[in-house]
């Protein structure tokens, strides 16, 4: 009896704790019901047309407001904008992948509901049907991202919340409902609200003879009261001016066109008249202007209001970490976060924030330097490009003796210039350039200051060592300082990552870490070489230094690169093992352990507490969709590699070149250079051999094939020009490197 008693006491104490968490959860749950997230989609809206409408510039005051990215996971277009941003992932679909239907309306002469019954097997109350979405299931396999296009509103409905869709995007004969995405659950319906051409009013001045009847929209909304915890509003006249624009000449043009943004802007202060403090209302446009779009200027507005957002504040989140830029993949984590509910698995983005380090008035700045950025790095790389290319080819020609009147400082000097542009690129942002004449003016200030007066006035800098040693400290140092600072050079570099481009927006981009993974090398081969250093524990101090490059890669708030953590790792165990010249099975097994460190550092440094991160966040996909999700992440970085090696022909063209110069610098074991230069090639070969893992680890890793090589070719070839050699002939004489 007294064994029954403490058993029965035992039990008693076991259900006693979770008292609290359910009663907390059941609290959560009622302040979750009680809240109300408004989405206010008004597709074609230009940061630019703020400015005519006096309602948004008050709300934008209120709240926050930012430019968002309008990628997706193809073309920049309608149907792909709306499912990417419902999604929360990069997504596709095509627009008659889209038909959605009042449940009292008919398809093709037959009731909707009994086309739904037929394709779910289910009946359909007084709803908003999805009719396609088993077509949509079907098309999300091809992507590769674990994300469903209904995502957003099946979350909602798992948490006992209910949303509501209004607006209609209807043109003549073409059936244009898309914002029934954000709201739809697995079985295609959405509990309430209209999207039918009721919605609309008939108007012949219009295009296609109608405009939104905002009135009837108001009603709508206003029978809606406590029913809909999401409501979804799909404001659709800048859509259909923009799909009529050619029917138009330009003044009809440009005055329908304010008439359109007057309705919109007053219909949103009606919304915004009734501002609770459980409330919150997002308005955002998921593609951009007519003129944005001809111009490449793919960055739409997005403003938020309520939900604690302070006021007079900019926009960021944890997807690209800067102020004033976020991306459409925040969109429906930031609605689901107010309403708290947990973001599912495959939506990637991150809730919206508010913060204040960067004023309002300086968004219009911010814009004009990305799009600046955007539209003339191409211009500007490839001028660069084609000065290294004629460096690389003259000095070829040069050590075979054609003579193209072009004499050896010369060479040596676009040899140097193609060594320093990296430098000079990155520190370019500080001179604030805004056209092309500056541009080039700041990157010849930047190489007289880097290189041409240190290699003529320093004592250090008058050796072909010394001057190497220079600009590689220097390369490196301002990567990791900057990095270190937050970033802000990376940010607006021409040869960073860009946040139009969308592939990254904060660490180090892949381009910045093969530059650094080949400075370090080629540093460590300099220093070996050195007389002023001392040889006795350099070869432990580069293990050091890589081990903490690659924790700098690795970790989630400084590099954020995985590629480059196992590339950094790799490429230091490769020049270490290889300048020891250690046999092939020795060096395999330090390459080995080398990648084995590397890895164990992403996993120490990225746990669940560690700041939110690309790295994180797909460490998270694998640990819950296992190998399924792992043979995704593979599959996104394969055909972004694919397409990046077979762009152009440019790619081939290097690897050939870069498997010649392979060949050359290994064909002859007695060659004179190598006396004076005994440990530079087993370096060079242990960095090369790096950056093979660095082509295959990384998605862009044709890029960071090609910076590592840069540390590796012209240092080379301004060792066989000091010589005044052919890569097979014995030196004719040393040349001065004081000329």
């Amino acid at each position: 009896m007294m064994l029954m008693r403490v058993v029965l006491l035992c039990l008693l104490f076991s259900i006693l704790p979770p008292l609290p968490t359910v009663q907390a959860s059941t609290l959560a749950h009622d302040t979750a019901q009680k809240r109300q997230a408004l989405l206010v989609l008004i597709n074609r809206l230009g940061y630019d047309d703020l400015a005519a409408m006096p309602e948004l510039q008050k709300l934008s005051q209120q709240g926050a407001i930012a430019l968002m990215n309008v990628n997706t996971g193809g073309k920049r277009t309608d149907s792909n904008a709306y499912v990417t941003m419902a999604a929360g992932a990069p997504a596709t679909l095509e627009p008659v992948d889209v038909q959605a239907f009042n449940a009292d309306e008919q398809f093709q002469d037959v009731p909707v509901t009994a086309v739904y019954a037929g394709l779910h097997g289910r009946r359909a109350d007084h709803e908003v049907l999805l009719l396609s979405l088993p077509s949509i299931l079907r098309k999300e396999e091809r992507w590769n991202f674990k994300a469903s296009a209904v995502s957003l509103g099946e979350a909602l409905y798992r948490h006992g919340l209910r949303a509501a869709v209004l607006g209609s995007g209807d043109r003549a004969d073409v059936l244009w409902r898309p914002a029934t995405l954000f709201t739809s659950d697995e079985t295609g319906r959405t509990p309430y609200g209209d999207v039918s051409s009721r919605l609309l009013a008939r108007d012949p001045a219009r295009p296609y003879g109608v405009r939104t009847d905002y009135d009837r929209l108001w009603s709508e909304y206003q029978a809606l009261r406590g029913q809909a915890s999401l409501v979804v509003f799909d404001l659709a006249d800048l859509y259909r001016l923009a799909e009529y624009r050619h029917h138009l000449d330009e003044t009809q043009w440009v005055a329908l066109r304010q008439t359109v943004l007057q309705e919109l802007d007053q219909f949103i202060g009606r919304l915004a008249a009734e501002q609770p403090s459980d409330r919150m209302l997002l308005i955002a446009s998921p593609q951009v202007t007519v003129a944005a779009k001809s111009e490449a200027e793919w960055l739409s507005p997005v403003i938020a209001v309520g939900g604690g957002i302070g006021a007079d504040s900019v926009l960021t989140s944890a997807t690209t970490r800067r102020e004033g830029i976020v991306s459409n993949l925040d969109v429906a984590p930031t609605l689901l976060d107010f309403l708290q509910v947990p973001k599912p698995q495959g939506m990637i983005g991150y809730p919206l924030q508010a913060t204040s380090a960067l004023e309002q008035q300086r968004l219009g700045a911010l814009k004009a330097a990305t799009i600046w950025t955007y539209s003339n790095r191409a211009v500007v790389l490839g001028v660069v490009g084609t000065l290294i290319g004629c460096g690389l080819l003259l000095a070829v020609l040069r050590l075979y003796r054609l003579q193209l009147g072009v004499n050896l400082g010369a060479i040596r000097a676009l040899l140097w210039v193609a060594l320093t542009m990296p430098l000079c690129l990155y520190l370019l942002p500080i001179l604030c350039p805004s056209g092309l004449w500056e541009v080039a003016g700041g990157l010849w200030a930047l190489y007289l200051l880097f290189a041409a007066i240190p290699f003529r006035i320093l004592p250090f800098c008058q050796t072909l060592t010394g001057r190497l040693t220079w600009l590689c400290t220097w390369t490196i140092a301002v990567v990791v300082c900057d990095t270190w600072q937050g970033g802000l050079l990376a940010k607006r570099g021409l040869l960073s990552y860009d946040p139009i481009v969308g592939a990254r927006y904060y660490g180090v981009g892949n381009e910045y870490m093969g530059v650094v993974v080949g400075a370090a090398a080629l540093l460590y081969a300099m220093l070996l070489h050195s007389s002023r250093v001392r040889r006795r524990g350099l070869g432990a101090s580069a293990v050091l230094g890589g081990l903490l490059l690659t924790a700098f890669f690795a970790s989630p708030a400084l590099g954020t690169n995985t590629g480059g953590a196992l590339t950094m790792a790799a490429t230091t165990g490769l020049c270490f093992a290889m300048q020891k010249r250690w046999r092939p099975l020795p060096t395999l097994g330090v390459l080995a352990a080398s990648l084995c460190v590397g890895a164990g550092l992403l996993i120490l440094l990225n746990q669940p507490s560690a700041p939110p991160s690309h790295i994180g966040a797909a460490a998270g996909q694998v640990l819950t969709g296992g190998f399924e999700e792992m043979a995704r992440i593979f599959a996104r970085k394969s055909d972004m590699f694919v397409r990046l090696l077979f762009s152009s022909i440019w790619p081939t063209v290097f690897l050939l070149f870069l498997s010649l110069f392979v060949y050359l610098l290994y064909r002859d074991q007695k060659r004179a250079w190598q006396t004076r230069y005994p440990e530079y090639r087993s370096v060079i070969g242990g960095m090369l051999t790096g950056a093979v893992v660095g082509l295959f680890t990384n998605d862009s890793g044709i890029v960071v094939l090609g910076l590592i090589s840069l540390f590796a070719l012209f240092p080379t070839m301004l060792i066989w020009l000091e010589l005044d050699t052919g890569p097979m002939r014995t030196p004719k004489r040393s040349v001065s490197l004081r000329r």
